[in-house]
């Protein structure tokens, strides 16, 4: 059938609209809190994909094995395959996996531009959320489902993103439901210059991620999850190529985080981070 593929090996799950681009493509130095709430990594499974020959629609199913999809392992996590005993821990199979549903559909195409929406759907088969004690390796996305719903549009010099993600039954069972959103705008000033700018919020009883950001708590005593918190990121991105973007940039980012946990203030803070990313 033409547009369809398959393919079985170690890729990163598609999740949210950040997820669904490469690590080359991203505008921020990080990805969003919406994003990351999941951890999601690249991973062992097979994906069925479909294309449809205008390229306006695309498909897709994947199954993937619970054992990297998260940094979150239990403390009874087995590296089997880290420690050269074989395929097993690296596999994670005793775990069951988890599986995404996903789709994107472009709309108002032209030489300016285009709209595009998208949606997926991301459940956990893992023993944990039916009282049972999870296996060893139990590294799922920390939520037995998940749904997220994009929404793009690109018109000559700008390009905005949004995402909305609502995520049930948190793995632990300390959380609540959870609720995030993304808005991100990127305008170009300059063929070598984009200015960027990203609204995340979250909101959820100890179901938002603060963790998810790689410096906050391992820098400060904030603990992993908390109640809300709303993120702003400023950024501008320098390219060596105007034409292929993604082959070199710098990146500058300043992000402004403010997290509450049991109706109080638990952190605010800025971050400011640089990068040079390289893709060939």
């Amino acid at each position: 059938m033409k547009g369809l593929s398959v393919r079985v090996g170690k890729f990163a799950p598609a999740f949210t609209s950040d997820f669904r681009m490469s690590n080359a493509s991203i505008p921020c130095v990080e990805r969003s809190y919406v994003a990351n709430q999941f951890a999601l990594d690249t991973n062992w499974g097979v994906e069925v994909n479909y294309t449809s020959p205008d390229k306006k629609n695309i498909l897709y199913m994947q199954l993937m094995a619970n054992d990297r999809a998260s940094n979150s392992c239990n403390h009874n996590h087995r590296d089997d395959y880290g420690r050269g005993e074989g395929f097993k821990g690296e596999f994670g199979w005793e775990d069951e996996c988890f599986v995404i549903f996903g789709g994107t559909h472009k709309f108002n195409v032209s030489e300016s531009g285009y709209h595009a929406i998208s949606a997926e759907y991301m459940h956990d088969f893992s023993t944990a959320y039916h009282g049972k004690n999870p296996g060893a390796n139990n590294c799922g996305f920390d939520f037995k489902d998940a749904v997220s719903i994009g929404y793009e549009i690109k018109q000559g010099k700008l390009t905005f993103t949004s995402n909305l993600v609502a995520a049930f039954e948190q793995q632990d069972g300390n959380g609540t439901n959870n609720i995030g959103l993304q808005l991100q705008p990127v305008y170009a000033i300059h063929p070598h210059v984009d200015l960027v700018f990203r609204y995340t919020g979250m909101t959820g009883h100890d179901a938002c991620k603060l963790g998810a950001d790689r410096y906050i708590c391992t820098q400060t005593s904030s603990a992993s999850w908390v109640d809300s918190l709303h993120a702003f990121y400023f950024g501008a991105n320098v390219y060596a190529s105007a034409k292929h973007k993604d082959a070199a940039k710098i990146m500058f980012g300043a992000e402004y985080t403010t997290a509450r946990k049991d109706g109080k203030d638990y952190y605010n803070g800025w971050e400011f981070t640089t990068a040079l990313r390289c893709n060939f």
